[in-house]
C-alpha cells in the first residue's frame, strides 16, 4: 500500500469496541515497519480503522481490493456485516484508498473513500468480499461484495455484486443495488455469494474470471458444504492459466467432517458447463474428523520460490494444539505432480502401469470388491514427478495402505525412486505395507545437488516376492481399498 515493492499486511478483529461494542477494529501493518521483534503488539500497527457503530463487526471480512483508482498502489476492502445502515444486518462494506492515507494512524470508517450500503435488511451485505481483478479490461481492479442473506433468488438465496472501477465516481456512499452486475442465487437456503473470489483469467481472454461460492445448494447432496470456501489459486500447473480452489468443509472422507479442498486445473476446464467435483483434478482430505478442513482455502503465492503458487488450507478444528486450536496446512504446487490422495483406480488416469499382468476391477470401496492387483514381480503402476531446479531439501514421504486384502506370496511396497538425469537411479525408499487401516510410512529428505538441474522422482505402487520366483510362479495381491500417495514438504 505504501508502494515499497513488499505486501503489507491486514489484521481484522471484529469484537474490538474502541468504536462501540463489537464495533469492529481492523489493522494495517506495513512491510517496512517489521524489525527485529518477532512478537508485536497491534496497538503498534501503521494504520487502524475504527467500526463505525456497535454491533457492526467490522474487520469480519478484509480483502486487498487491488489497485482500484490506478495509482498504483494496493487498496483495501473492509467488510462490516452487520451494520444497520440499509436496514437491520444489511451490512456495509467500506473501500480505503492506499492515497488517502496520511498522518494520521487511527481512521474512523466513516471517512473511507467509498461506501456500499447492503439493499435490505438480513442481508448481511459485506460478509465476503474480494477484489476481483480487473473483469473489464480497463487496467483497474473490480470489487466483488456478497450479500448471502438476500432473498431475491428465494429465502436465503444470496447474491453478489460487482462493482467495476470505473463506476466510481463523486458520489461516497453507493446503495449496492446500483452495482453494475448481480448475481443472484438460484434456490432458497443456497446462501450464494457466502465465499467469493477472483479466479483470475482462467479462460486466457485477458480479463479476470469470478469465483462464487453456495455451499448450501443441494443440487449434489446437503452435507458437503463444498463452496463455503473458494479462491483463486493462481497457475498451479505452470499452464500460463490460473487454477481453482473450492473447500467442502463438511466432506466425511476423512472421517465424519473431516472436510475436503479440491483443486481444478484451468485446463481441465471443457465443454461441460456442470462439473462434478469428484471429478477435480486433486483432492485433499481432512486428517481427523471434525477438523473441518478446507474451511478457507487461499493461494499463498510462490513460498519456495519454483515460480509457481502454493496453496494453504485451514482446518479450524483440528485438535493437535490442543481442542479446537486449528490447523493450517502449506502445500507446495509442485506436489499437485503427484497423487494426493488415491491410487490405482479406474478413474485416475495418471497413473502408468509397467508389466502386462495388472488388473484393476470395481470401485474399490465395497468388502470383495477387487481394486487391483499385480501377479508378476517387477509389476508395478508408478508415476513421474519432477522436483523444481534448487537446493531447497525436500521432505519426500510415500505412504500406503491396505484394507481387507488377501496376498500370495507377499505384500506389496510403498516405493520411492530419485533419478538422475539420465532415469539412472541413484537412491531409493521404499516399505513393505501388510493389511491395515492405518497409513504404513516412509520418508527420506533430499536436496537436489544442481541449482539448475530438477531432479525425477518415481512414486511406485510395487509388489516384490519375498522368496525366489520360479518361472511360472505368480505373485498376487487382491484387495480391496489400496491407496497410495506421495506429499513433500
Amino acid at each position: 500500500m505504501d508502494g515499497d515493492g513488499k505486501s503489507d499486511l491486514l489484521i481484522g478483529a471484529y469484537g474490538n469496541d474502541a468504536g462501540g461494542p463489537n464495533a469492529g477494529k481492523t489493522y494495517l501493518i506495513l512491510a517496512k515497519s517489521l524489525g527485529s521483534s518477532k512478537t508485536i503488539d497491534l496497538s503498534l500497527a501503521d494504520y487502524a480503522f475504527i467500526g463505525e457503530n456497535e454491533n457492526d463487526l467490522s474487520g469480519y471480512s478484509l480483502s486487498d481490493a487491488g489497485d482500484v483508482d490506478g495509482d498504483g498502489k494496493a487498496d483495501i476492502l473492509i467488510g462490516a456485516f452487520e451494520n444497520s445502515e440499509g436496514g437491520y444486518d444489511a451490512g456495509k462494506t467500506y473501500l480505503i484508498l492506499a492515497k488517502s492515507l496520511g498522518s494520521s494512524k487511527t481512521i474512523d470508517l466513516s471517512l473511507a473513500d467509498y461506501t456500499f450500503i447492503g439493499e435490505n435488511k438480513n442481508d448481511y451485505s459485506g460478509y465476503s468480499l474480494s477484489s476481483a481483478g480487473d473483469v473489464d479490461g480497463d487496467g483497474k481492479a473490480d470489487i466483488l461484495i456478497e450479500a448471502y442473506g438476500n432473498d431475491e433468488g428465494g429465502s436465503l438465496a444470496g447474491k453478489t455484486y460487482l462493482i467495476l472501477a470505473k463506476s466510481l465516481g463523486s458520489s461516497k456512499t453507493i446503495d449496492l443495488s446500483l452495482a453494475d452486475y448481480t448475481f443472484i442465487g438460484e434456490n432458497a437456503d443456497d446462501y450464494s455469494g457466502r465465499s467469493v473470489s477472483s479466479a483470475g483469467d482462467v479462460d486466457g481472454d485477458g480479463k479476470s474470471d469470478l469465483l462464487i461460492g453456495a455451499h448450501g445448494n443441494d443440487e449434489g447432496g446437503s452435507y458437503d458444504q463444498s463452496g463455503g470456501s473458494v479462491s483463486g489459486a493462481g497457475d498451479v500447473d505452470g499452464d500460463g492459466r490460473p487454477d481453482l480452489l473450492i473447500g467442502a468443509y463438511g466432506n466425511d472422507e476423512g472421517g465424519s467432517l473431516a472436510g475436503k479442498t479440491y483443486l481444478i486445473l484451468a485446463k481441465s476446464l471443457g465443454s461441460s458447463k456442470t462439473i462434478d467435483l469428484s471429478l477435480a483434478d486433486y483432492a485433499f482430505i481432512g486428517e481427523n474428523e471434525n477438523d473441518d478442513s478446507g474451511h478457507s482455502v487461499s493461494s499463498a503465492g510462490d513460498v519456495n520460490g519454483d515460480g509457481r503458487p502454493d496453496l494453504l488450507i485451514g482446518a479450524y478444528g483440528n485438535d493437535e494444539g490442543g481442542s479446537y486450536a486449528g490447523k493450517s496446512y502449506l502445500i507446495f504446487s509442485w506436489c499437485t505432480n503427484v497423487i494426493q490422495n488415491g491410487g490405482a483406480d479406474q478413474a485416475d488416469t495418471s497413473w502408468v502401469s509397467y508389466g502386462g499382468n495388472i488388473g484393476i476391477e470395481a470401485d474399490g470401496t465395497s468388502t470383495g470388491d477387487r481394486y487391483f492387483y499385480l501377479d508378476v514381480e517387477g509389476d508395478y503402476f508408478y508415476q513421474d514427478v519432477t522436483i523444481p531446479a534448487g537446493t531447497t531439501t525436500y521432505s519426500l514421504s510415500a505412504q500406503m495402505r491396505c484394507k481387507d486384502g488377501t496376498v500370495s506370496e507377499g505384500f506389496p511396497y510403498a516405493r520411492v525412486e530419485l533419478k538422475d538425469s539420465s532415469s539412472k537411479v541413484v537412491a531409493y525408499f521404499q516399505t513393505a505395507v501388510s493389511k491395515a487401516t492405518s497409513w504404513t510410512l516412509v520418508e527420506k529428505s533430499y536436496t537436489p545437488s544442481s541449482t539448475t538441474a530438477a531432479k525425477v522422482v518415481k512414486a511406485r505402487v510395487w509388489l516384490k516376492r519375498s522368496t525366489a520366483m520360479g518361472k511360472n510362479d505368480k505373485n498376487e495381491a487382491d484387495f480391496d481399498d489400496v491407496t497410495f500417495k506421495l506429499n513433500c514438504k
